[in-house]
Parts: structure tokens; C-alpha cells; sequence
């Protein structure tokens, strides 16, 4: 897989992220590298206080790049299902700013990061590119509306894009304080105390956890194939119960389970009240135009997340 840049001016909209931070760490090897995001970045690239919102920051920010990755999301897009005008104005007002910023910029290449939940719930798994998509939550429906958009100014103004749908991603500085947003990291903090974990539903739903460092290889891929476009599934290709990743993490911390079971839609203080879709990618598109083949296995990857969880 060619996962190569070399020698551009990239830039990384929410570059401060979990995902886009470590995506900033490996291209700032061979490129110089601006981090556009409301929180400053913690390493060697330039930052670019941005917001995206804001059609004039957006613009301003970009100019002279070669490349764009937008990877810029509402973090706490798991809280808003009572506030759907946030994921709005961040995901699909804010990709329009970002979408007239490349027309006015002239950039070459944009990567448009999308997630999983575009699919929605009953979907048979694998999940290919071309289902249906039919979001639950506010953060998928805005997520699936900016992916249209993306393909609207691709097709109107020839701009290079590919949309890239994320599904479950775990590993590196995923967030473990002080709310662990991830089931993964949520998972490692609480079984590291000892605490009870909450189970929705009967803990066998099947996910698809992909390791951060495999998405950062497909997405560096993509960035360089400039002639691939349209929506690519991102993931690991394989399923696994919520069980038995609870099972795993308990295994190699060498401590056991405290496990609370609940209905899947009971959730407490309206943090969220929509079911996590149980489906797993078809990515067989990702092999095929990526060449991306993920290496990370689950178990390795969870004790890599685990010895960074001890690290902090």
C-alpha cells in the first residue's frame, strides 16, 4: 500500500483529534504539516487557530495547501442527540466552508473523513459502500449530508475528493479522561479500576474495531491516489462481540468483570438514546483501490492501548 506524501503542504482540519493528531505525526516526516483546530496541537506542526464554522477562517486558513484532510467532527457528537443543530453547523455547514475553500484555494486534493453511522440500524453485515444509508442520530444524518455535498462540489467544480467511512477506530491517545468517549477506551479505564462496565443490550452485537494505525495508512493512501474517489469503507473486516472485547481487555489487565446488562435503548441522563449499529465493513473497495489490507490484530491492538492507557 502506498502510504506516501512527500515534499506538500497538507493540511489537517481538527489535526488535534485522536485520529487527526496521529495523522499529523506520521506526514509531518516528509511534509510541512498546519494543523487547523480550536484546541492547539501537541506536536511539531504549525498551528492555525480555526473554526469552521466560520467561512472566512476556513478559507484564510487554507491557502497555499496541496492537500486537505477533513477530519473536523463535534466531540461530543454522542451527547447531541437533543442538540441535532450542533452536528449541523460543525458537519455539514462546516464541510460546505471547507468545500468552497477548495474551490477558492485551488487545493488539490481533499480526504473527507465520514463514520459508519451514515448506515443506521438493521443493515446486514458485511456493509458494503453502496446500502442504503439511513442514520439514527443526528451526528450520522449530518455526517451523510456533508458526504453529498463533497460529491456535489466534486462533480460541479472538479475538485479531487474521496470520503472515507471510519468505522469503529481504537488505539494510540484515544481520550480515556476524564469521559472515555470510545467503547474501547471506556472499557480499558473502567476495568483498570475495577469499576462495572454497562452493557447495552446482551453483549453479543458485532463491531468492527479497526486500530488507528491501519486508518492512518488508508487515509494517507487515498490522500496520495488522486484519481481514486467516491466513499470508501474503512475498517478491520472482521466482528467482534462487545463481550468478548470487554473478555480481552479483562484477560490482559488479569482482572475480572464487573458487567452491568441493560435494554440497548436505556441510557442514562439523556447522554444518548439511539442503539450503536451492529454491523461489520465490506472492505473489499479498500483492498482493491487502497490496496489496504489491515494488519493490526484486535488483541495486539488493544495491549498497545493499554500500555499507552498506563503511560499517562
Amino acid at each position: 500500500m502506498n502510504t506516501k506524501i512527500s515534499q506538500k503542504k497538507i493540511g489537517i482540519i481538527g489535526g488535534s483529534g485522536f485520529v487527526g493528531s496521529q495523522l499529523g505525526r506520521e506526514l509531518i516526516k516528509n511534509n510541512q504539516v498546519y494543523v487547523l483546530d480550536l484546541k492547539e496541537c501537541d506536536y511539531k506542526a504549525e498551528y492555525i487557530k480555526c473554526d469552521i464554522t466560520n467561512r472566512e477562517d476556513v478559507i484564510s486558513s487554507t491557502k497555499g495547501l496541496d492537500v486537505l484532510f477533513h477530519l473536523g467532527v463535534n466531540p461530543n457528537w454522542h451527547q447531541n442527540i437533543i442538540y441535532p443543530e450542533v452536528d449541523y453547523n460543525i458537519s455539514v455547514l462546516g464541510t460546505l466552508n471547507v468545500l468552497e475553500a477548495c474551490v477558492k484555494n485551488n487545493i488539490k486534493r481533499l480526504v473527507f473523513t465520514s463514520s459508519v453511522l451514515v448506515y443506521g440500524l438493521g443493515v446486514k453485515s458485511p456493509i458494503s459502500e453502496n446500502e442504503i444509508c439511513s442514520p439514527t442520530t443526528p451526528y450520522g444524518a449530518a455526517k451523510l449530508m456533508a458526504e453529498k455535498y463533497v460529491n456535489l462540489y466534486s462533480v460541479n467544480y472538479s475538485i479531487s475528493t474521496v470520503i472515507l467511512r471510519y468505522f469503529r477506530v481504537y488505539g494510540g491517545n484515544e481520550i480515556f479522561h476524564p469521559n472515555p468517549r470510545g467503547v474501547v477506551a471506556s472499557f480499558i479505564n473502567k476495568i483498570a479500576n475495577g469499576d462495572e462496565i454497562t452493557i447495552h443490550g446482551d453483549g453479543n452485537q458485532a463491531l468492527d474495531f479497526v486500530h488507528v494505525e491501519d486508518v492512518i495508512k488508508a487515509t494517507i493512501s487515498a490522500a496520495s491516489r488522486e484519481t481514486v474517489n467516491g466513499v470508501i469503507n474503512i475498517g478491520s473486516g472482521y466482528a467482534t462481540s462487545v463481550n468478548y472485547l470487554a473478555e480481552t481487555i479483562a484477560d490482559i489487565f488479569g482482572n475480572k468483570i464487573k458487567k452491568k446488562y441493560l435494554d440497548k435503548n436505556v441510557q442514562k441522563n439523556l447522554q444518548f438514546t439511539y442503539e450503536i449499529p451492529d454491523v461489520v465493513g465490506d472492505i473489499s473497495r479498500a483492498k482493491e483501490v487502497l490496496e489496504y489490507t489491515p494488519k493490526v490484530k484486535l488483541r495486539e491492538g488493544i495491549q498497545r492501548t493499554i500500555e499507552y492507557f498506563n503511560s499517562i
